[in-house]
């Protein structure tokens, strides 16, 4: 017969129960509190929890998971895997089965169905789950659908803007801080080839190390730069701007478009020098010329406008030239007004002061110069000094005035010689049968001098005829004056 437990070994049968009864209560409040955490983080997390059975049937779900298919709770766990996932993506539910129930995970995208019909994009992670003492399958499941619409036109913006890239008529590049080409569209490809593998500052200036040119342009600092480059690889110029980007991991790099611009410096370039040739041609120029703008003030003047009037540029650059006498302001400003209105080149003759106040005779051809949309923008005057040419014409009026008068006189004098002859004629008939004492003879002795005297007259006014072309004889003076007294005396 068993001996019968001391009170001692009875007491301490007592203590050790209630320590496992302590035991086995602190485990099922752990137990419960565990499970009202897990309940809470069930019911109140962001993702849709959707809890399975093995045969794929709906026996819990959390109300994100009801609002993102549309259902009441009742509702959507009377539901299967195939009440709410798209017909053409269910083979995707079936693998997720296997999967979990295979390797104890899952993970996928799909497309699922609302109450209502419409299609959502989700992401799913599936695992194993003890729920009620058997094993069940937890769906975690995220509606991507804005995701997807954000990474659709995200990569509709990438395809847009590579299209643009490869369709500019300028080049692009993208380095990283490595100095890594991460892109060059077909335009730069075309002027240096290939870029795959190849550093910056190879591809661009065949060196071996980086450039002082790559080094100097900080990507940090969010700037953008601009400058001309010209590459002695190819021989062109290239106008670049240089600006910072992200690069899709995340990094800074930069981005550079390059336009030729070695047609534009070549003009710019022929420009230059053929300013400076009509910057040559107008300095040489020994006519005075003046360049004027629209308002009549001067913009340019020559070297030959300088040492004529007196002026130089410096005194007169935007300002009117005080050169124009009162009395031709009136013709020079219609003259000025034709050549705007009309736009034909206009020339006239008029005066102008020098910077003494002297008058100077010129003729002025004046032109305007058409800007880049056919309005007058310049007028250019050449003006000619033509001072000279007006004393040598003033001489050769007086000249042809006297060449007149000779040719009158000499008309003249022939006139009047007949007129003498016949005088001289009819006097000789009337002597040839009178003697000395005949009363009339000495007034007809008289006459006959008298012609003579007029014949000698005649002959000084054809020599002034012929230019001064006088016969040239000795006179004597005494008889000179004997026959001037004698007729004076008479007289």
């Amino acid at each position: 017969m068993a001996e019968k437990p001391t009170y001692e070994e009875l007491e301490q049968r007592v203590k050790e129960l209630e320590k496992k009864v302590a035991k086995r209560n602190r485990a099922h409040e752990a137990l419960r509190e565990s499970e009202a955490q897990y309940r809470g983080i069930f019911q109140s997390t962001t993702d849709s929890f959707l809890i399975f059975d093995l045969d794929g049937n709906i026996v819990e779900a959390n109300p994100k998971a009801c609002k993102m298919y549309g259902y009441f709770h009742g509702e959507l766990t009377k539901l299967s895997g195939k009440d709410i996932v798209h017909p053409d993506y269910y083979h995707l539910f079936e693998k997720f089965k296997r999967d979990v129930q295979a390797t104890g995970e899952f993970q996928a995208e799909s497309v699922d169905v609302r109450k209502d019909g419409t299609t959502f994009n989700i992401e799913v992670k599936g695992t194993e789950f003890d729920y009620k003492g058997k094993l069940h399958l937890l769906a975690v499941i995220r509606d991507t659908t804005e995701r997807m619409r954000v990474e659709e036109a995200l990569r509709i913006e990438r395809d847009n803007l590579h299209n643009i890239f490869e369709s500019m008529e300028d080049g692009i590049y993208i380095v990283n801080q490595q100095y890594d080409i991460q892109y060059v569209n077909p335009v730069l490809i075309k002027d240096f080839g290939p870029y795959e593998g190849v550093k910056c500052y190879r591809y661009f200036h065949d060196r071996d190390e980086v450039c002082p040119w790559c080094k100097n342009q900080d990507v940090l600092t969010g700037k953008t730069v601009r400058w001309e480059w010209y590459s002695f690889k190819n021989e062109r110029t290239y106008d670049l701007i240089d600006t910072p980007m992200t690069l899709p991991d995340g990094s800074i790099g930069k981005l550079e478009i390059f336009r030729d611009i070695t047609k534009r410096k070549r003009t710019e370039e022929a420009l230059r020098e053929s300013d400076e040739l009509l910057q040559a041609i107008f300095e040489s120029n020994p006519s005075p010329l003046v360049a004027y703008d629209t308002k009549g003030h001067a913009q340019y003047v020559n070297p030959a406008f300088t040492e004529l009037f007196g002026w130089s540029l410096d005194e007169l650059k935007g300002r009117r030239i005080p050169f124009v006498p009162d009395d031709q302001k009136e013709i020079t400003g219609k003259k000025l007004d034709e050549v705007y209105s009309s736009g034909k080149n206009v020339q006239f003759e008029t005066k102008r002061l020098t910077r003494q106040g002297d008058t100077i005779d010129v003729i002025v051809s004046g032109a305007y110069i058409k800007g880049l949309e056919g309005e007058p923008v310049q007028m250019i005057a050449n003006l000619t000094d033509i001072s000279e040419r007006k004393k040598l014409e003033a001489q050769l009026q007086q000249a042809q005035k006297m060449e007149a008068l000779g040719t009158l006189g000499g008309g003249v004098a022939h006139d009047f010689n007949n007129l003498l002859m016949g005088i001289q004629g009819r006097t000789s008939l009337m002597l040839m049968d009178k003697d000395s004492s005949y009363p009339d003879f000495e007034h007809l002795k008289g006459i006959e001098d008298y012609v003579k005297s007029a014949a000698d007259l005649t002959r000084q006014l054809l020599g002034f005829a012929r230019g001064g072309k006088y016969e040239i004889k000795t006179t004597d003076i005494n008889e000179m004056i004997k026959k001037s007294s004698s007729m004076f005396g008479r007289t």
